[in-house]
C-alpha cells in the first residue's frame, strides 16, 4: 500500500504530520501571495480567479500542526475563538 501523497509538488508520507503541514504551509504562502490565480480573457474582458479556500486550507493546517505537535511528544497547541458580529 502507497502512503505517498502528493501536495503541490511535494511527495509526503500520510503517516508523516509534520511534512505534511509543511507542505501545507507551502502552498498557503503561494495562494496568498497570489501564484494559484488564472486570468480569462473573452474578447476585452478579462477576469483573475483564483479556485483555493484559503479558510479552508489554514483549518487543515491547524488539524496537521496539532498532530505533529502529538507525534512530537508535545501538547495540541489551541488557538483562540473570534466571535463575528454582523
Amino acid at each position: 500500500m502507497n502512503d505517498q501523497v502528493k501536495i503541490g509538488s511535494d511527495m509526503v508520507s500520510i503517516n508523516q504530520p509534520c511534512a505534511i503541514a509543511t507542505a501545507l504551509r507551502k502552498i498557503e504562502l503561494v495562494v496568498a501571495s497570489g501564484g494559484r490565480r488564472e486570468t480569462v480573457r473573452f474578447g476585452r474582458d478579462e477576469v483573475t480567479y483564483s479556485a483555493a479556500n484559503l479558510p479552508a486550507l489554514q483549518k487543515l493546517i491547524a488539524q496537521y500542526e496539532a498532530k505533529c505537535s502529538l507525534a512530537a511528544g508535545g501538547k495540541v497547541l489551541r488557538r483562540a475563538r473570534s466571535v463575528r458580529w454582523c
